[in-house]
């Protein structure tokens, strides 16, 4: 590919159903020019989450949707070209969000499909203080409201990922979500599942080595499935 060229897929219509050829257009474009407090940045490593068929519908969801001819929006990790803005220089690295892992327990307390208390030392700190900063004024409380549950299953996705690779957030979100046997508890929009709760923001945290069940039935027991069939086999690579 030629580094002179700017590559965007861009959303031509809202799509019916499935993705279809038609619903996204890629353009090519000279590589623009940064100007006064602007840097160019080049990606090296896009994310694609599933949410991207979330935010081409026009529906109510945690932030505004993805308008026809507008570029298709993703988490990346890239690297400075061109600067001319203070701060940074070419050859600096550009990471959104951050991801880490908990190093101490956080306890919280649940009333109504909401979190009413967060205890706990660093990280507890962490939650509590990035739930309060996406309040929309003192009476909000759909920054702490329970969003979604669920497992990974993905047995290609081990949780030592980051601990050997680095705290990249584009190269372990999704991992982090999906290894095998973990349960993600998640607080904030519930557009995904149909609802019609917005928020500024979100957190999901995957934990390990729980017990969940589900109508009085065990499907994980301490971070293994108890059922074989949704165990799934790992492929060597």
């Amino acid at each position: 590919m030629s580094p002179s060229i700017n590559r965007q897929w861009r959303l031509a219509q809202r799509p019916v159903g499935d993705v279809k050829p038609g619903d996204l257009v890629l353009q090519e474009s000279p590589k623009p020019v940064p100007g006064k407090g602007q840097i160019l940045v080049r990606n090296l490593y896009l994310s694609l989450d599933p949410t991207n068929r979330i935010w081409m519908s026009d529906m109510d969801q945690y932030m505004p949707p993805v308008e026809i001819g507008d570029v298709m929006r993703g988490g990346t990790l890239g690297v400075v070209e061109h600067s001319n803005a203070d701060g940074f220089a070419p050859g600096d690295i550009v990471i959104l969000p951050y991801c880490r892992y908990v190093v101490d327990p956080v306890q919280l307390e649940i009333r109504e499909g909401h979190i009413t208390r967060i205890d706990g030392g660093l990280d507890a700190k962490l939650m509590r203080d990035w739930l309060e900063d996406g309040r929309q004024n003192e009476r909000d409380r759909d920054p702490f409201a329970v969003s979604h549950l669920g497992w990974g299953m993905n047995p290609q996705a081990p949780w030592y990922w980051m601990a050997l690779h680095g705290d990249d957030p584009e190269r372990n979100r999704a991992a982090a979500r999906v290894f095998p046997g973990n349960f993600l508890f998640s607080t904030g929009p519930n557009t995904q599942g149909g609802g019609k709760r917005s928020t500024r923001g979100h957190y999901d945290v995957p934990m390990r080595d729980c017990t969940v069940e589900l109508d009085g039935r065990t499907i994980i027991d301490r971070g293994r499935f108890t059922d074989p069939r949704l165990v799934v086999a790992r492929e060597q690579r």
